[in-house]
């Protein structure tokens, strides 16, 4: 199947093996360009086991578009639950790729095969988001996908039951007082874990320790490296930062080729 999009040159898609599909990009990635491969990967990523993109033919207007390859990646559930691989051609887009920081989030080669290899490793920056509602099972809910995440991803020296504490505690404060739908993030990479609890009641959105309480402050305190809060025009983000004990090395594909 090919689609054509505002820039000079297509989007061709075909599944050329069971479970994966290749894309092969060509022309100019400009913003109307990058909208419409964000939409394309995030479709097929749900539908595959595995996305090839072919990028030896593509050119881009700036650097920071590639950032729509880690993106999509995320929308549609995040490393190992979908997994993504770029091919490239040529010193110019390895040092965009790199410049860009998408190698570490998306496995890249300048071979088909090895780039299909890589995406099975860890990426080096692995996210996780959720959009729960303002339920009571809401904090039960984010305690099991929290699980099955950190269960699948490689972070053997961070307390899984100190982060589902915390998170629980997050959330549960979320739905309580401001009562609106909640956004849960994960983000590991070699520094440790950033867990982040969104919630959307402007009223609620000053940040500060009035933003968790009691028992509940001293439990978030006492367990993670550091914790605040960042305002928003309509809510507040409450954020949690767990330290690792030590420094994994980085991946192949994060190496330069």
């Amino acid at each position: 199947m090919t689609r054509r999009g505002g820039y000079d040159g297509e989007l061709a898609i075909r599944v050329v093996r069971d479970g994966d599909a290749r894309i092969v990009l060509t022309g100019v990635l400009d913003p109307p360009a990058s909208r419409l491969v964000h939409d394309a990967l995030v479709a097929l990523l749900r539908d595959v086991d595995r996305v090839l993109v072919d990028i030896t033919g593509l050119t881009i207007t700036r650097t920071s578009l590639l950032h729509v390859f880690p993106d999509a990646l995320d929308a549609a559930g995040g490393w190992p639950a979908v997994r993504l691989a770029l091919v490239y051609r040529g010193e110019t887009m390895r040092q965009a790729l790199h410049a860009s920081r998408v190698t570490r989030r998306v496995a890249v080669a300048d071979q088909p095969d090895l780039a299909l290899l890589r995406c099975a490793e860890q990426p080096r920056q692995v996210r996780a988001r959720w959009e729960l509602p303002a339920d009571r099972d809401t904090p039960h809910h984010t305690r099991s996908m929290l699980g099955m995440r950190l269960a699948n991803w490689s972070c053997p020296d961070i307390a899984a039951a100190d982060v589902e504490l915390v998170l629980s505690e997050l959330v549960t404060n979320a739905v309580l007082h401001a009562g609106t739908q909640v956004h849960v993030g994960l983000l590991l990479d070699e520094d440790g874990l950033r867990v982040e609890v969104r919630d959307f009641n402007p009223t609620q959105s000053l940040p500060g320790s009035a933003a968790m309480t009691g028992m509940g402050l001293r439990i978030v305190q006492s367990l993670v490296s550091r914790w605040g809060v960042d305002s928003h025009m309509d809510g507040k983000t409450v954020w949690a930062t767990f330290r690792r004990n030590h420094h994994h090395e980085a991946l192949r594909f994060d190496q330069d080729h």
